[in-house]
């Protein structure tokens, strides 16, 4: 089973509740931005053990680039940080794909986590065509994004570029705070999260409809 959980701005608490009552089942959690930690991630989620812990993903949404405490309480498992890149779990890939905002907005590497500015946090530059090259070589199963995509009213065309170089079968966001399902002209199908949403996922669900 892999559990999604959207928007968290703070609070765990849903995460927790699920999460413990499956633990055995679980194989992976991912976390679809605006966690917005108030304390290091593994603190927050520190109820769940350090094996669950160690198999939650994460993408940043546009809340978590407004404060340099929320970018650093993600540190302590940024290696499991999924913007472009991709996870094997049980023969299901995800691939991830962080809110909209330039990557100029967090510009440190893994060996030098604190060359940023607020300022530079706060930039709200759009993703350039570049940035999207990477799908190209991906071939997912999900992506996890932050925002809609563009058949959502508020939603951004560079995630269904995403999806289409990814060949993303479903893409599952948050952001919006909105329950719902819907699809792609190009048949990628929609699910998105409302605010401390819990999405359970099992294998047999990339054929199903049916999602909660």
């Amino acid at each position: 089973m892999l559990l999604f959980y959207a928007d968290a701005h703070g609070n765990f608490e849903e995460l927790i509740s699920v999460a413990r009552k499956y633990h055995s089942e679980i194989k992976g959690i991912f976390l679809l931005g605006d966690q917005s930690p108030g304390q290091p991630l593994d603190q927050e989620l520190k109820a769940l053990g350090s094996g669950i812990i160690a198999k939650t993903y994460f993408i940043l949404g546009n809340h978590d680039l407004e404060s340099k405490k929320y970018i650093e309480n993600h540190f302590c498992i940024w290696q499991n940080y999924l913007n472009k890149r991709t996870i094997d779990i049980d023969g299901i890939c995800i691939g991830g794909f962080s809110s909209t905002y330039s990557e100029k907005s967090i510009f440190f590497s893994n060996n030098n986590k604190t060359k940023y500015t607020i300022d530079t946090l706060k930039s709200k530059e759009p993703l350039c065509c570049e940035c999207l090259s990477g799908f190209s070589n991906m071939s997912l199963d999900i992506l996890i994004t932050h925002e809609a995509p563009s058949n959502h009213p508020e939603g951004c065309y560079k995630i269904d570029e995403a999806a289409r170089l990814s060949q993303s079968s479903i893409i599952i966001h948050g952001h919006h705070h909105e329950d719902y399902e819907s699809s792609l002209p190009f048949g990628t199908r929609i699910i998105g999260l409302g605010r401390q949403q819990v999405l359970y996922f099992t294998a047999d669900m990339l054929t199903n409809n049916f999602y909660f």
